[in-house]
């Protein structure tokens, strides 16, 4: 690392461990872990993978708005939308699991994840990113499905 910077990264390594010293800090951290884990479940491969996808899926939709120049609040809120809509329909799905139908969970992670990894897709598609020709042939395939109509291949 540059010395010119080391002052600084100590400062904020000393600031950062003094604030996670206090006990009430801790506490709340434990707090909202176990919330969460009361309302999601426990993370899970199913989870994580969920998680990595909807990253991505955020991550190229920015970069695809910014390339067209299209970045705009009202699809942030729309994504912020669907977010509450995958937790609330996750929570559903850990609930069901917890009243004994198994895998309920796992199932709509699942299900959030293929959606999600299809939405990686098409953004990698729209900015020009080669995807494998049979991927892109059963990506139109859902896109004619899901809004009925013919694209290009």
């Amino acid at each position: 690392m540059n010395a010119k910077w080391r002052p600084f990264t100590d400062e904020i390594i000393y600031y950062w461990n003094k604030f996670f010293d206090h006990t009430a800090i801790k506490g709340f951290l434990a707090a909202g872990g176990t919330i969460l884990n009361m309302i999601f479940g426990n993370m899970n491969a199913a989870m994580q993978g969920f998680l990595v996808l909807l990253a991505a899926d955020y991550i190229t939709g920015l970069i695809k708005a910014s390339k067209k120049g299209k970045l705009s609040s009202w699809m942030s809120r729309k994504g912020w939308g669907k977010l509450a809509t995958y937790s609330i329909v996750i929570s559903l799905g850990h609930l069901i699991t917890q009243i004994g139908m198994t895998g309920m969970r796992n199932f709509v992670l699942l299900w959030a994840g293929a959606t999600e990894a299809i939405s990686v897709l098409e953004n990698f598609d729209d900015l020009g990113i080669v995807i494998p020709a049979f991927m892109r042939e059963k990506l139109l395939n859902t896109k004619k499905n899901k809004f009925g109509e013919e694209i290009d291949k």
